[in-house]
């Protein structure tokens, strides 16, 4: 069954420590000097990445990723500044490895022309510890607008959620969803699976079962392997009551087949029984009487 998941890390904020070029660095696999600090970073020893595309709007593509975020560190001044967001999706395993990874650049593409950012997309394959169904990509957004060129503009405010919520407007993460549902569910309808996604909690879609949660990374390794481990058995438990659940559904329509053969079958002696007990009486052939010897 094809699982939704599509998340809005924290944004990658020069306060915090972090930067553009040490995330773009991390989630392609490569090692990119950071102009800015003189500091290295290099994940070249990184494996899992598959591939990585940096997208700019009207379908155009960079391949110079250390300089663009350079110019992305460079172009921003505040020592509080959020230098690019982040949004990470699963690929359907029901795909083949050819169609996920067109799937990913055709949602990049289209964020990146939705909100006029640029939009670098690395797609990892499964951990070697982890579930081997877990395919994702990392969508590394640029904070401010960016053109068919990578020249650098503005604030992109739609990405703001803070401002969005300020300006009464909806923030990226409404159209996000949506938005990656509908291109799932295209791509597996193209395949020919009939597994669908849905954006929407199991309370708004009326499902009574608990959902699974999200096994992914957090502070502190110890205290990462015990919470992901207990997530791991309750996600085992719901999937076991799921197809527990689908064998009941399968033995709930047999039954009612069988049920309605019994009662077809029922029907039909009872009607031939009728038939029976209605049918004329064939006459009998008539005999004159014998006669009687007289003695």
């Amino acid at each position: 069954m094809a699982v939704y998941h599509l998340s809005a890390k924290p944004p990658i904020k020069r306060a915090d420590g972090r930067s553009a070029t040490a995330a773009a660095a991390y989630r392609a696999g490569i090692a990119i000097l950071d102009d800015r600090t003189g500091v290295t970073h290099d994940y070249l020893r990184r494996g899992g990445v598959v591939s990585a595309r940096l997208l700019l709007p009207g379908a155009a593509e960079l391949a110079d990723r250390a300089a663009f975020w350079n110019s992305v560190e460079r172009h921003h001044k505040r020592r509080d500044a959020v230098v690019a967001r982040e949004v990470i999706i699963a690929l359907p395993v029901e795909l083949p490895a050819g169609e996920r990874a067109r799937l990913a650049h055709a949602f990049a593409m289209a964020i990146a022309d939705r909100f006029g950012v640029a939009a670098d997309c690395a797609i990892h394959k499964p951990s070697i510890n982890g579930d081997d169904r877990n395919h994702h990509a990392h969508i590394l957004i640029s904070a401010c607008h960016a053109d068919e060129a990578g020249q650098l503009g503005a604030k992109c405010v739609l990405l703001d959620p803070i401002h969005c919520k300020r300006s009464g407007l909806d923030d990226s993460v409404t159209w996000l969803r949506p938005q990656w549902e509908k291109m799932v569910n295209a791509a597996l309808r193209r395949a020919g699976s009939q597994s669908r996604v849905s954006h929407r909690s199991h309370a708004a879609r009326g499902i009574g079962r608990r959902p699974s949660i999200h096994v992914g990374v957090g502070p502190g390794a110890p205290q990462r392997r015990y919470r992901n481990s207990l997530h791991r058995e309750r996600n085992r438990e719901c999937h076991e009551i799921d197809q527990a659940i689908t064998r009941l559904s399968a033995l709930k329509i047999r039954l009612q087949r069988q049920q309605a053969e019994i009662a077809a079958a029922e029907r039909s002696r009872s009607q031939a029984k009728r038939g029976v007990q209605r049918s004329p009486i064939a006459p009998r052939e008539f005999r004159p009487p014998m006669p009687r010897l007289r003695r």
